[in-house]
């Protein structure tokens, strides 16, 4: 079976090389920092070693396959700091699966009855085109929290620059409306983190990162919906604010944002 070094790294020197920029050079670096490896041959090169430690030698080929949800087992939730996690972004479709695999995702919000990134496979598999990492309509892109040294994965967070952008092409009459507005802002699709860890002690790193994906891609802002009452306390603390007419969608602009000349 091909190692997921050789797999990453045939997937950089093929299909996925033309969109290389869009290996995002902050979450490539802190990984590689983590890591304690050397990017030295591009970002692309430094994202499939990140990946080939974290997950191992092995890429399995996990297809529609199900969990085994007994080999879940129930525990206390981990609590951990932001100095134990970094973020690594995802650069296909078939590492994303593996990745959400690894997790063993199981429905629930506690740990006696949720596991792994549930939330965000439940979204990959309603709709097909939010798997497609850097490709289709919407282009989505993804980011691993990974703990350091034991390399566990915590949770991951999806976005993408070019929602709005599909929206405007594909959407209805009130979608289009709303993406005239956004056209340069950055849509979070989800932010998942594994019952089994405590969500506040990782809450903030997350939303830093997210914070830094903004800066280095210079957008307007950043976008969300949100699911409840407190989802949007949560955002709202954060700096958003609920787009006039709607009850979900909520808005953050970029403070640094300038137009360019």
């Amino acid at each position: 079976m091909i190692s997921l070094k050789d797999y990453v790294n045939e997937q950089l020197n093929g299909e996925v090389q033309p969109i290389n920029e869009m290996f995002l050079t902050c979450l490539c670096y802190l990984a590689a920092i983590s890591i304690g490896i050397k990017v030295v041959k591009g970002l692309g090169n430094g994202v499939a070693a990140c990946w080939n430690t974290v997950i191992g030698d092995e890429l399995k080929k996990i297809g529609d396959s199900k969990i085994d949800d007994s080999e879940v087992i129930s525990e206390a939730r981990k609590k951990l700091t932001a100095k134990n996690l970094f973020p690594l972004q995802v650069p296909n479709e078939k590492i994303l699966r593996t990745v959400i695999a690894k997790t063993k995702p199981k429905e629930g919000t506690n740990t006696e009855s949720g596991h792994g990134l549930w939330t965000l496979s439940k979204k990959i598999t309603d709709d097909k085109e939010l798997a497609k990492v850097n490709k289709g309509n919407m282009k989505p892109q993804y980011a691993a929290i990974i703990k350091k040294e034991t390399y566990e994965i915590i949770g991951m967070f999806g976005f993408s620059i070019d929602y709005w952008k599909d929206k405007q092409k594909n959407g209805n009459s009130q979608d289009k409306k709303l993406a005239k507005e956004f056209n340069n802002y950055i849509h979070i699709i989800d932010i998942d983190i594994c019952p089994e860890y405590d969500i506040d002690t990782i809450d903030e790193f997350v939303w830093d990162t997210i914070f830094k994906v903004q800066k280095e891609l210079k957008t307007r802002g950043i976008t969300i919906w949100c699911d409840d009452d407190k989802e949007k306390s949560e955002y709202t603390n954060k700096g958003f604010e609920l787009v006039k007419g709607h009850q979900n969608l909520m808005f953050c602009n970029n403070k640094d944002y300038k137009e360019e000349e």
